[in-house]
């Protein structure tokens, strides 16, 4: 494991520098105002940005537009709530231009004033589900689940569109059992 992050004092039992070190982790510190106060390695090689491009910088200047406001929304809830996970998504540009999805999990420390994030790069996981989006749509598929245990009913937007119902509607067990009336096999397995 990598030492503590420089600039940041020594190391309180309860605190997770060893984590923000890891090399394959996006992760950073910043101050209450937003500011980057640290940036690890695995930061500098996801994004092709030195420390000194990131560092005393607002973090805003690194998010795509239409992430700020969310992304600003959740540091401050995590601010307001130290040592509590926050967790939300947002897309980073990297010096080639492009945008890269991170998956954040944030966390505050009120003692130092600084929030302290991790992150993975779901980027590949976000084209591969905007991918399968637009491919189901087209061939009208749907995806739909049901939790056996509790009765839960889970279906995708296109499932939705196929049976014409609203965007928010969630079936009932009675409702998706009806939808398979002469699935006799099904009917005896979910009873």
């Amino acid at each position: 494991m990598s030492s503590t992050p420089r600039g940041l004092g020594p190391l309180p039992p309860d605190d997770a520098y060893e984590l923000l070190a890891l090399p394959s982790v996006f992760a950073c510190v910043l101050s209450y105002d937003r500011r980057v106060v640290w940036v690890s390695e695995g930061w500098m090689a996801g994004t092709g940005l030195s420390s000194a491009d990131l560092l005393s910088t607002p973090i805003e200047d690194h998010l795509h537009p239409d992430d700020t406001a969310s992304t600003v929304a959740a540091i401050e809830t995590a601010s307001s709530r130290p040592g509590q996970l926050v967790a939300f998504r947002t897309r980073v540009r990297h010096i080639r231009g492009e945008w890269r999805w991170l998956s954040w999990a944030i966390q505050a420390n009120s003692a130092r004033e600084q929030v302290y994030g991790w992150a993975a790069d779901v980027t590949e996981r976000v084209r591969a589900e905007t991918l399968h989006e637009i491919v189901a749509r087209m061939a009208k598929i749907g995806g739909w689940e049901i939790d056996l245990k509790t009765k839960e009913i889970a279906w995708s937007d296109q499932v939705r569109r196929i049976h014409g119902v609203d965007e928010d509607y969630t079936p009932t067990f009675a409702d998706a059992l009806a939808l398979f009336p002469e699935d006799v096999d099904l009917q005896a397995l979910l009873e």
